[in-house]
């Protein structure tokens, strides 16, 4: 059974361009799957590439607001070291009330004035002076350094006295994933702070005037940041934290409050504060994804203590990124359409030639074994190549040599047998004539006894003229030696007739036994055939769809094994019965032998008592007894032989029956040889 039997009634040509139409299919799908994967790898790069280019605006921003914030020390120590400034502290003196006018004039959080050793003179928020500041670490770093400025995390105490704490206080909102917070801490906060040494015109120190910007809750820093980076675009935020809190920021709720206080994830802090290294990714907030970066804000002293963050929509980078991936995916089914319609154009055309070029041999082969079922052994395959193809056209044409040489030895054995079947024949047919000769013999003589015997019982009843009628009956007795002549010979013509029949019987039992040898033959023809019929069949299976036709044919060449199995077996019970017969017939002549024997012997003394009734005549009236007893034994003898006869006449009539069954046999025999011989015909056999 084929592996797809629904494509056994369907063209080779088109299983074939079927075939490759699937073929291109699966190679188109294992391609698309290959392209798709190409593209999701297209992706990952340009994904990468947008993300590197996103870390890199970042940095870019980060710098930026490095900028801004160090414009912005620069700004405060401007104003802190405003030459005008020094100038008119310088004249004022130590007036605590003109330093204060003086020091209102600048728009600063805070700006001091104090003497060389940290003591307060004047302060543009209020009237108090005499305070020690000469711990602060800005005042300690003027001292060393004439000046300094940068970012300062002030205390309590001195946020309190320059009336700042309030405004600076802060009420931390803990992250999910931050760090624990301490809620009882002091209020701190950052500031942008620088002092500076002021001199007189002539070079001598007189105090040291000091400013600073605070940081908690402004939104200058941010929005100018913001404003500067993202022209004033939503999509774009800047925060400024201490430690983990938000201490400015442009990130709002849904109501649009600034999200001041919030804390970050301790990730985050501990990235960037503890381990001072920059930090980018993603957070999320009111559903909008932003990709952000954040780098540590550095203390005077060179410690982290705080951070500022940029962040920007992620979708700014995710729509251009969207945008391309869909050109390419539209590209690429394009390109895959296109391909694909183009691979199945081609490869439709490509399989309809291959599949011609490829099925060629096929329907050759298919067109010679079509001629083979037909029974033309002068097929020749041809050469197919070495391929499968080759390889069962060589077998194809190693079957037909086959079968030619065994067609032809069927052929001969036919010829054979119609031989010895027309000998037999015309040999049963002598044998039929012999026998109706013979009985005609046979009845004649039995007729001629019959009227010798009747002749005798007259002779017996009319003993008293024997010797009125003595010449009469020499004459009848001279004419009863010659008629007794006559049977003689007759009877030794009919046991030579007999022995002849006896020998030709013997010889037909010889010839059915040659027959039987035939039969032998063709028996042993008939099993090679089943055998040649077997592996055609087998070759055929191996052959597939292929050898399908060649199997028709090695079917049929088996059905005709079989039926010359089967009329070969009906020749060799009919010739069993031509045996049988021939023995009874032989055992039949035999005892026909015997009697014609006896008749012969019995006519031999038939004719010597003639010759002894002939000797006798002269002596017919002295010996009446005598010719009467004689007759009687003439009568006696002549009723022997008649009844005799009679037998020899029955058995050859039984002969004849048997000659004429043997000759129903032959018939029947070359009857049989004749379908044999026709059965033979239908092959036509390549010329040898």
């Amino acid at each position: 059974m084929p592996p797809f039997k629904g494509f056994a009634d369907i063209p080779v040509k088109w299983v074939l361009t079927f075939s490759f139409l699937v073929i291109i299919l699966i190679t188109a799908i294992l391609f698309w799957f290959s392209y798709r994967d190409a593209g999701r790898r297209v992706e990952r790069v340009i994904h990468n590439k947008f993300e590197k280019l996103a870390e890199t605006r970042i940095q870019q921003d980060l710098a930026i607001a490095a900028d801004v914030l160090q414009s912005a020390t620069h700004r405060v120590e401007a104003m802190v070291g405003d030459t005008g400034l020094s100038l008119r502290l310088a004249q004022a003196g130590k007036t605590p009330a003109a330093l204060r006018a003086i020091l209102a004039d600048y728009p600063l959080d805070f700006l001091l004035f104090l003497d060389l050793n940290g003591q307060l003179i004047a302060s543009a928020n209020h009237s108090l002076s005499g305070i020690d500041l000469s711990y602060h670490p800005i005042v300690q770093a003027c001292r060393d350094q004439q000046a300094i400025a940068g970012i300062v995390t002030e205390s309590e105490a001195l946020l309190r006295q320059e009336q700042l704490a309030e405004r600076a206080q802060i009420h931390p909102i803990a992250h999910p994933e931050g760090r624990p917070l301490n809620t009882t801490a002091s209020t701190t906060a950052l500031m942008l702070q620088a002092a500076k040494i002021i001199q007189t015109s002539g070079g001598q120190p007189i105090g040291i005037i000091w400013g600073g910007h605070l940081l908690n809750h402004d939104p200058y820093l941010v929005d100018r940041i913001g404003n500067l980076l993202y022209q004033g675009s939503i999509t774009g935020i800047a925060s400024i934290f201490q430690d983990d809190i938000r201490i400015a920021t442009r990130l709002t709720d849904k109501q649009g409050n600034r999200l001041v206080g919030t804390q970050i994830d301790e990730t985050i802090y501990t990235t960037v504060v503890l381990k001072e290294t920059p930090y980018f990714g993603t957070f999320q907030t009111n559903r909008t994804t932003y990709v952000a970066g954040y780098q540590p804000l550095y203390d005077i002293s060179g410690h982290a203590v705080g951070m500022v963050g940029i962040g920007i929509d992620e979708m700014l980078f995710r729509r251009p990124q969207q945008s391309i991936m869909t050109a390419i995916q539209q590209q690429q089914w394009t390109s895959f359409g296109l391909g694909l319609l183009i691979a199945l154009v081609i490869g439709m055309f490509g399989a309809l030639w291959f599949s011609k070029f490829l099925s060629y041999p096929i329907r050759q082969l298919v067109a010679n074994t079509e001629r083979l079922a037909a029974g033309d052994l002068t097929t020749s395959v041809g050469s197919c190549g070495e391929n499968e193809l080759g390889i069962l056209g060589k077998t194809i044409q190693k079957t037909i040599d086959n079968l030619n040489e065994l067609v032809g030895q069927l052929q001969q054995a036919s010829q054979k047998i119609n031989h010895v079947v027309d000998v037999l024949s015309d040999e049963v047919r002598r044998q039929a004539r012999s026998s109706t000769e013979q009985s005609t013999a046979v009845t004649e003589t039995t007729s001629t006894m019959e009227e010798l015997a009747v002749s005798s019982k007259q002779i017996a009843q009319s003993t008293d003229y024997v010797v009125q009628i003595a010449e009469k009956t020499q004459e009848d007795a001279q004419l009863g030696v010659e008629a007794m002549d006559e049977m003689i010979a007759q009877m030794e013509e009919i046991q030579n007739m007999n022995e002849r029949s006896i020998t030709e019987i013997f010889e037909l039992g010889g010839r059915t036994k040659r027959m039987q040898a035939i039969m032998n033959i063709i028996n042993d023809v008939a099993d090679r055939t089943k055998l040649i019929a077997f592996n055609a069949s087998l070759e055929a299976e191996a052959a597939g769809e292929s050898g399908k036709r060649f199997r028709v044919v090695a079917t049929e060449i088996r059905r005709l094994a079989d039926n010359v199995t089967e009329s070969t077996e009906e020749i060799r019970s009919k010739i069993h019965e031509i045996q049988q017969a021939t023995n009874e017939l032989v055992i039949a002549s035999e005892e026909t032998s015997k009697r014609i024997t006896q008749g012969t012997e019995t006519a031999m003394k038939t004719a010597y008592a003639l010759q002894n009734i002939m000797h006798g005549v002269e002596e017919t009236t002295s010996s009446a007894k005598q010719i009467s007893l004689a007759t009687q034994q003439q009568r006696t003898a002549s009723e022997q032989v008649v009844q005799s006869l009679r037998e020899v006449s029955t058995g050859i009539g039984t002969t004849v029956q048997a000659i004429k069954q043997t000759e129903s046999i032959v018939k029947d025999l070359q009857h049989l040889s004749e379908q044999l011989s026709q059965t033979v015909d239908r092959f036509k056999l390549n010329p040898s």
